[in-house]
């Protein structure tokens, strides 16, 4: 068995496998996370690349195009300056 590594963009058969991964190890990932994920990426607003190795799911790497963090950041508005204006 080859131990190639490819790099590909998430499709529709890997919320379930990813998932699973994730829960073997304790960690709880829902499916329907990675589904969100996949619509934001058929959306444009996210890029989700997915890496295997022999075929096998390896990790995954996700880019937000546009995150509410950043919508936060351009407002101005923060945590801090709405306790000291809602004071």
């Amino acid at each position: 068995m080859s131990d190639t590594v490819q790099i590909r963009a998430l499709c529709e058969s890997d919320p379930e496998t990813i998932s699973r991964a994730f829960r073997t190890i304790g960690w709880g990932k829902p499916v329907a996370q990675y589904q969100r994920y996949l619509a934001e990426q058929e959306a444009g607003s996210r890029t989700c690349q997915v890496a295997t190795v022999a075929g096998q799911f390896a990790g995954y790497v996700t880019v937000n195009w546009n995150p509410a963090i950043f919508r936060v950041c351009r407002t101005g508005y923060s945590r801090d300056s709405r306790s000291k204006r809602d004071s």
